[in-house]
């Protein structure tokens, strides 16, 4: 058995349980009806939020593109690590 065997047998595993769980709880209680009542008062919140995520994704990855220009793919991938351990 192979590295690619123990990855899709532990993929098979965790959507078995998933999938378990999933009918626990809609057996418990009962599949959910979607309400979109107030969706205006939620989207007119959260509407105006988007750019500060969208902006921060493009930051993210404009500047592990410029160190990777700059300096090479090892110092790109000690910079996203610690950035990963730092986060």
């Amino acid at each position: 058995m192979g590295l690619e065997w123990i990855i899709i047998c532990m993929i098979l595993a965790e959507l078995m349980f998933v999938l378990y769980i999933l009918y626990l709880i809609t057996h418990a209680e009962g599949f959910p009806v979607l309400n979109f009542t107030g969706m205006k008062q939620f989207l007119a919140f959260s509407v105006p939020q988007m750019p500060s995520g969208v902006l921060l994704w493009i930051i993210a990855a404009s500047d592990r593109y410029f160190i990777t220009h700059f300096l090479g793919l090892s110092e790109t991938g000690i910079y996203s690590s610690s950035n990963a351990l730092g986060g």
